[in-house]
């Protein structure tokens, strides 16, 4: 049995039978437009468990984890998750180049539903070939750690610097954040207190966030994902001391996809993108 079709000969022409087959098809395009066009919202994305493990893998089969922690001390909320980074190769993300790097990054709400990161800490275990110079050839290439605090060096209503997600985006990007941080430095330390000092926090990085929601495609999940893309720096044409970055978050599993697009003064690899299992 065929569905009928409606007679459309006053306007020349006529619409052919159409079958359950096709109407089936009809409304699964229909679902699929209705269901990435919907917006998506940070309770959605976030709805995360301290224990979980994200396992993601790269263009050229390298690996890199993030175990889902509590944050320790009394500096940072106890609301607050923490993203502990580990790879399985010098060259995969996070801090490609680095062998053994690991990486502590809380990532706390705000009243509001957004998320955005006060404060971190990473061990280059292995140290960082790439970071030796003239004037500093073996200790800037060795074992190393640091902590950053991140301070507002603003007055006013803009965003909170180190912004990742807002509470929510539709298909229409969103400049959620155009900003800049007193970045508080403190090396070869590693803690979950802050480092807020004179002496620690000597330079302001600019930081912004366009947010909106888009396609993507993982082994662990493909459809409509809340996108963070995320420029630290003086970023001209990302070539210009830029971090340029992409983040996807999927639906009731958190961060799905990492796409690194620029570091320093350089584009990245594309096989760098971390997509999860």
């Amino acid at each position: 049995m065929s569905w009928k079709a409606v007679s459309a000969s006053r306007f020349g022409f006529k619409i052919a039978p159409m079958t359950k087959q096709t109407l089936l098809l009809l409304t699964i395009v229909a679902c699929s437009a209705i269901s990435f066009a919907q917006t998506l919202t940070s309770a959605q994305v976030m709805h995360i468990q301290i224990g979980q493990v994200w396992n993601f893998q790269d263009g050229n089969g390298h690996h890199m984890t993030i175990t889902l922690e509590a944050p320790q001390g009394n500096f940072l909320p106890s609301n607050c998750v923490v993203w502990h980074y580990t790879k399985d190769h010098p060259n995969a993300y996070w801090a490609p180049g680095n062998p053994g790097a690991e990486q502590w990054f809380p990532v706390c709400p705000a009243a509001d539903g957004s998320w955005a990161s006060p404060h971190y800490f990473y061990n280059w275990a292995g140290g960082c070939p790439g970071c030796a110079t003239p004037t500093c050839p073996v200790v800037c290439a060795g074992p190393q750690s640091s902590t950053k605090t991140v301070v507002p060096n603003y007055s006013g209503a803009l965003q909170t610097p180190y912004f990742i997600i807002p509470n929510s985006t539709t298909t229409t990007a969103v400049h959620t954040a155009w900003t800049s941080y007193l970045s508080c430095d403190l090396g070869f330390v590693m803690t979950w207190s802050s480092v807020q000092s004179p002496a620690n926090c000597t330079h302001s990085v600019g930081w912004n966030t366009w947010s909106y929601t888009a396609n993507v495609s993982t082994p662990a999940y493909s459809g409509p994902a809340m996108v963070s893309e995320q420029f630290e720096g003086a970023c001209i044409n990302d070539v210009n001391d830029c971090v340029h970055e992409k983040w996807f978050f999927a639906p009731n599993l958190g961060l799905v996809q990492v796409i690194p697009i620029a570091s320093g003064t350089a584009l990245l690899d594309p096989n760098l993108t971390m997509s999860r299992m």
